[in-house]
């Protein structure tokens, strides 16, 4: 009788994640899976597989937590280390260099998490990028201003929209460091500065094995996700035929195409923006998914978890392949998030824009917005195509301006 091969997987999951992984990738492989997964005391997760194996850091963000990870992959000496979180992703990676476990290694992951090693990877790929400057004097980002006008400034490692501050004139710039006191960051050359592209604003989410896309999905923000203070955010999945969907695919293909072979990535979640006069400049790439009601927009069209899949497809391409022949139409789909006080969204018909699913969070909970994804309350919708759905966004955003 042919004896069971064993996969030993390390699951890296963030405290914030509730995401049942393990559940999950037990469900797929059955008894050929042993897993081990990592996370912080102060976990949201209050449930696990009975099968898996859990380590709670007590800080899993900390320096000190990489000591204690590194004992149990050696105790463990798993086939695969994986998470989808974007802080982890170069810690990750380290880990995989050290113990030469197969997948992306340092040396590569820095592109994927350090903003200004990542114009080195479009540049590799000849993907346009949005002109930047990697500040070390205040002198720098002044000048940069002048010659820009409206600027962007990022932590060099940042995720999200955390830190992120964007200037006009160097009044701004000086008052921001004033105010902040954080000149030794430039020192270190802990800050890049971009060029602020008016314009618009897409994201791709790719889901891949062994660097082979298999599922390339663009998308365009209606609203912009910076803009989330003066008004509500909202993106819609672009259809096949259009331009845009084929410059999107290509770019991403690209990506992929000068990644080493052995240095393999599961997804990607790459932003790239448009200016007024039509030109693409790639902004972003993580090596993880678009989460929130990115995901559960895709989710919508696919029938498929891009989270979920990306950890099957650290082991085998089959399921997803499965899922992708299973696409039911050529419908439209999108997503819309209240970031304002407004709660008169009850009060929209969900027949009439057709809306998938609705939810509102608790009032008492975040009254005023701090991030993009900071929502009050937000909606699935679809369409006929994909200015169906852009107008559909638009008139509920009328609604709610009318009745706030």
């Amino acid at each position: 009788m042919k004896e069971k091969i064993m996969i030993k997987f390390l699951l890296m999951q963030q405290p914030s994640s509730t995401s049942l992984i393990d559940h999950h990738l037990f469900e797929m492989y059955k008894g050929n899976l042993e897993i081990v997964l990592i996370t912080g005391k102060e976990s949201k997760r209050k449930v696990f597989h009975n099968n898996t194996k859990v380590v709670h850091l007590n800080n899993y963000f900390a320096e000190e937590a990489f000591k204690e990870i590194c004992d149990v992959i050696e105790k463990f000496k798993p086939d695969f280390i994986a998470s989808n979180s974007e802080k982890d992703v170069y810690r990750v990676s380290c880990l995989r260099s050290l113990f030469n476990i197969q997948g992306l290694k340092s040396n590569f992951g820095i592109f994927f998490r350090d903003k200004v090693k990542m114009k080195s990877l479009f540049e590799m790929a000849n993907i346009p990028y949005t002109p930047y400057c990697h500040p070390y004097s205040l002198e720098e980002i002044v000048d940069f201003q002048n010659e820009h006008k409206k600027i962007v400034l990022k932590p060099i490692s940042g995720a999200g929209s955390v830190g992120v501050e964007i200037f006009e004139n160097s009044e701004e710039i000086l008052k921001y460091f004033k105010n902040h006191g954080n000149v030794m960051d430039l020192i270190n050359g802990s800050y890049i500065l971009e060029k602020f592209i008016n314009g618009n604003v897409f994201h791709v989410d790719v889901l891949s094995y062994k660097n082979n896309p298999l599922l390339i999905i663009p998308s365009k923000y209606v609203n912009p996700p910076h803009e989330f203070l003066q008004k509500n955010i909202g993106g819609v999945l672009l259809q096949e035929s259009s331009m845009e969907y084929k410059i999107l695919k290509e770019y991403s293909e690209k990506i992929y195409s000068v990644l080493p072979e052995e240095q393999y990535i599961t997804a990607i979640h790459f932003e790239v923006f448009q200016d007024e006069y039509g030109n693409f400049y790639a902004g972003e790439v993580a090596a993880r998914t678009g989460g929130g009601m990115i995901k559960d927009n895709i989710t919508q069209k696919y029938k498929i978890n891009i989270s979920l899949a990306s950890y099957d497809l650290w082991i085998s391409p089959k399921q997803l392949e499965k899922q992708i022949g299973e696409k039911e139409n050529n419908l439209s789909y999108g997503y819309f998030m209240i970031t304002s006080d407004a709660y008169c969204v009850e009060k929209l018909n969900k027949e009439e824009f057709e809306i998938e699913k609705l939810w509102i969070a608790d009032k008492a909970i975040n009254k005023h917005a701090t991030s993009s994804v900071d929502a009050k309350a937000g909606m699935l919708l679809k369409g006929e195509n994909e200015k169906e759905v852009i107008r559909k966004i638009n008139n509920i955003e009328s609604i709610l301006k009318i009745n706030n």
